[in-house]
């Protein structure tokens, strides 16, 4: 069985990606000449977490099967 852990327990074993991987953007200088930056957004909304899940959970087992014969010559 592919991804045993996912089928004892349907929120381990999910693959996940990164949401992005420029959680800052620039948003120029102040008066000093110090850098500003502020965080990204994603869909209009400030990022809440930084990973998101690749799959859905209900497709992430499966179970292989294999047969091997020999030939004795």
């Amino acid at each position: 069985m592919l991804n045993f852990s996912n089928f004892l327990n349907r929120n381990w074993g999910v693959a996940q990606s990164l949401i992005t991987n420029r959680p800052l953007v620039s948003a120029g200088v102040d008066a000093f000449g110090a850098s500003q930056y502020r965080l990204a957004t994603v869909g209009g909304q400030l990022i809440s977490k930084s990973f998101q899940k690749s799959v859905n959970t209900t497709d992430v087992w499966r179970i292989q099967l294999g047969v091997r014969y020999a030939f004795n010559w």
